[in-house]
């Protein structure tokens, strides 16, 4: 699955040429929603979510 229409993965670039990406995410003390916005971060980073993330093209 890739976002754009008509566009298909067709695998990772080899190595030296891939793009490697660290994301992080952080609730700030004074968040108006942590509760909600640990479940975003839960969901978007869990492990159930590993195969999504793979299929769409993130490493983990």
């Amino acid at each position: 699955m890739v976002a754009t229409e008509g566009i298909a993965l067709l695998g990772p670039l080899p190595p030296g040429y891939e793009l490697v990406t660290m994301y992080t995410a952080g609730i700030t003390e004074r968040a108006a929603h942590p509760k909600q916005a640990a479940a975003l971060v839960a969901l978007l980073a869990g492990a159930d979510q590993r195969g999504l993330r793979q299929r769409v093209g993130f490493a983990g």
